[in-house]
């Protein structure tokens, strides 16, 4: 499945409102540029930001982890880290 820009912007603002659970977890199989502008609204990246981020390998795995409780507006970087 690929990541849509509109299906991104739906998770995000489900997940902004608190429709999902602290326990859910999500898995998105795309491709590394879509993987990339995805993550770049998850923690709105600048377009530098963006640019200085290389598509990861096939198959590569990408997680982000909490690190703070879970609350409404949480998707920021400050709440999340990436592997």
């Amino acid at each position: 499945m690929s990541v849509s820009p509109c299906f991104a912007d739906h998770m995000v603002r489900d997940i902004d409102a608190g429709r999902f659970s602290e326990n859910t977890n999500m898995v998105l199989c795309t491709h590394g540029l879509t993987l990339r502008l995805f993550l770049m609204r998850w923690f709105h990246w600048t377009v530098a930001e963006y640019e200085r981020i290389a598509n990861p390998a096939n198959s590569t795995p990408i997680i982000l982890d909490r690190v703070e409780g879970p609350q409404a507006g949480a998707y920021t970087r400050s709440h999340f880290r990436s592997t």
